[in-house]
């Protein structure tokens, strides 16, 4: 998607995290809420084994969202710890970073 974003700017975007916020106000990101979480539960991560490269393999395992206090990924409206701001809403997404 960051891609084609840039394919429409017709040029680079280079550090993307400014023009990423810069668009998390403007309907770009879908925001998971504690409402939402009957249709997603969690998601499942994954990591290197030796924590450096894929040389030793993956390591996958799987966050659920507000069960535990110590053990989960809490969410929050404009904030949660898998997707941060949010998951890309489509075309509102490609065309906000395409400016």
């Amino acid at each position: 998607m960051l891609a084609v974003a840039m394919q429409r700017r017709g040029g680079p975007i280079r550090l993307a995290n400014p023009a990423l916020y810069a668009i998390a106000t403007t309907g770009a990101y879908y925001d998971i809420t504690k409402t939402d979480l009957g249709a997603y539960p969690g998601a499942a991560r994954s990591d290197y084994v030796n924590g450096v490269d894929a040389s030793g393999g993956y390591r996958y395992t799987a966050r659920w969202f507000d069960e535990d206090a110590n053990l989960t990924i809490h969410v929050a409206p404009g904030y949660d710890d898998v997707t941060g701001i949010g998951s890309p809403n489509g075309e509102a997404w490609v065309s906000g970073l395409s400016h």
